[in-house]
């Protein structure tokens, strides 16, 4: 046995002995994102508060547009400074921090402006909530980077569906307060309370990750110099033709992401719903969650990915045809189950199939190039949707994201499941275990360089 072959036994049985651990630590984290982010949904709450300040529709699509745009562009650029770092979990945490502190920051804004400047008010939103999705795409390498080298892909599953089922249940209270607050204060107080919510609720849950036990010289990589990491990232699309198909697949995804931030305020157009309403689709947003996450983080453990991916394209086929064909408020509730049973199986199996194309270490540059290709197209895809729905009205822009969300699954009928292709991290069969039964699957000891 070589060294190097010594070395990544030592650091398998690293990540077996403290599997149970590092699995809780990260489930809390799992758990608080989702629920806290309840108080403030970017699919009910946001696009109302950006409605209450007399936001248009353009605006209301700056809203997911941030998110994505915040969350993708920088990936690229911290890639290649996580491949080099020791470790992760401090850097992960410390950027964690930063990322709620935005969130705080609307709260005396929503009291100083909302009565005296609401447009004033609604600019310093959007700007916290750039600072925040920058953050998040800023850290979201590094926590990759720690979940792909401490949880095996067959726990992966588990890990975000048993956290996306338990913040369903907590996710239905803290819409339900949402909901109460919002009903009870409305603007500024209701507003500002779930603001303070969901961040005490996310920095609370995110400090676990930092005491996540991780060994220090797993799959650590030499950064490498600008110009040659960017030709390495093209280097990897035209070598990797299925992880290439895989992202032209989410790059006509992105474009059906358009309705999103449109269900919310196409009922309050057609059916004069208000915030009472709106947070009720919330309490059916979550508790769809609470169902749907366990169920596709288990198919995703036993199945892959890819199966569950495709089960959440359909879905995303049949959610804007249904805010079509719907013409009764009490049945347009079942437009948010639709939504949230395709954003459950699409978000898990988006994010952990990424890591199934490739070792380790290169996690964190795979999953940055998947989120500088797409940012564009979901960055301007809800703003062209808020064009879109000035011009011709919501439902032209329901159509173009069953067309686009329809060619999407096209594409991903041609991508073949990747797990245990490409030197992922699994625990090990019987006839192949090593001490704490993990094995990186079709590494052999080779060097992931």
């Amino acid at each position: 046995m070589t060294k190097r072959d010594e070395g990544g036994t030592d650091a398998q049985a690293f990540v077996q002995r403290h599997l149970r651990y590092n699995f809780g630590a990260a489930l809390v984290d799992a758990v608080g994102w989702p629920t806290g982010m309840s108080f403030i949904s970017g699919a009910t709450i946001l696009p109302l508060f950006v409605r209450e300040l007399g936001g248009s529709n353009l605006e209301v699509g700056i809203v997911p547009a941030l998110f994505s745009l915040g969350f993708f562009l920088p990936q690229l650029l911290t890639a290649n400074l996580v491949e080099g770092l020791q470790s992760h979990r401090r850097f992960v945490l410390a950027v964690a921090m930063v990322e709620r502190l935005f969130l705080l920051l609307v709260v005396p804004g929503i009291f100083l402006w909302s009565k005296t400047n609401p447009r004033h008010l609604l600019w310093f939103f959007f700007a916290c909530l750039g600072a925040h999705s920058l953050s998040m795409g800023c850290n979201n390498p590094g926590y990759v980077a720690l979940i792909s080298k401490l949880i095996p892909a067959e726990r992966r599953g588990s890990l975000y569906g048993i956290g996306g089922a338990v913040a369903g249940v907590l996710g239905i209270g803290a819409a339900l307060v949402a909901r109460w607050l919002l009903a009870s204060y409305g603007m500024p107080t209701g507003f500002a309370l779930c603001f303070l919510a969901a961040f005490l609720v996310l920095t609370a849950s995110v400090l676990p990750l930092g005491f996540m036990r991780e060994h220090p010289v797993d799959h650590r990589r030499e950064p490498t110099p600008w110009l040659k990491y960017i030709r390495r990232t093209g280097a990897i699309l035209r070598r990797d033709r299925q992880f290439a198909l895989f992202l032209a697949s989410q790059v006509v995804m992105a474009v059906s992401s358009m309705a999103l931030a449109f269900y919310t305020v196409h009922a309050m157009h057609r059916f004069r719903v208000g915030s009472a309403e709106v947070g009720t689709y919330t309490v059916v947003l979550q508790a769809t969650t609470m169902v749907t996450s366990f169920a596709s983080g288990y198919m995703a453990d036993r199945i892959g990915n890819r199966a569950v991916l495709i089960a959440g394209t359909v879905l995303t086929v049949l959610t804007p045809l249904a805010a079509l064909g719907i013409g009764r408020a009490d049945l347009y509730a079942s437009v948010f189950v639709l939504s949230r049973l395709a954003g459950s199986a699409l978000d898990l199996s988006t994010f952990n199939i990424v890591m199934e194309f490739c070792p380790p270490a290169e996690v964190p540059t795979y999953t940055a190039l998947r989120a500088t290709v797409v940012a564009p197209f979901y960055a301007l895809a809800p703003l062209l949707g808020g064009v879109l729905a000035d011009a011709a009205g919501y439902p032209a822009v329901f159509r173009v994201s069953v067309v686009a969300a329809a060619a999407s699954l096209v594409l991903l009928l041609g991508v073949r499941e990747p797990r245990g292709e490409r030197g992922t991290l699994r625990l090990a069969r019987p006839s192949e275990a090593v001490e704490g039964d993990v094995q990186v699957a079709g590494c052999g000891g080779q060097s992931d360089g």
